[in-house]
């Protein structure tokens, strides 16, 4: 499986992101799956460590619209998608 997570390195993808994680966000709806991890970062040629503290998996997709059977979806703005 070749899972992508924005922000979250590929090591914690590729360990931790299992398919029962994902059936586990989809089905239980949970929002607290959160990610955590170290990382170093740059400011002004300053090296320092930083805790990250990011979703890991999110059952809600704002980026379209999901249709009452629960597994169709459309894009925002489609002219199709029931406005009630």
């Amino acid at each position: 499986m070749d899972a992508k997570a924005k922000g979250v390195p590929k090591s914690i993808v590729q360990n931790e992101f299992t398919h029962d994680r994902y059936r586990r966000v989809l089905h239980e709806k949970r929002l607290d799956d959160i990610v955590k991890f170290n990382t170093i970062r740059s400011e002004k040629h300053e090296l320092y460590t930083m805790e990250v503290v990011k979703v890991g998996l999110s059952p809600t997709d704002d980026k379209k619209y999901i249709m009452k059977d629960e597994r169709h979806t459309m894009a925002y703005g489609d002219f199709r998608i029931p406005t009630q």
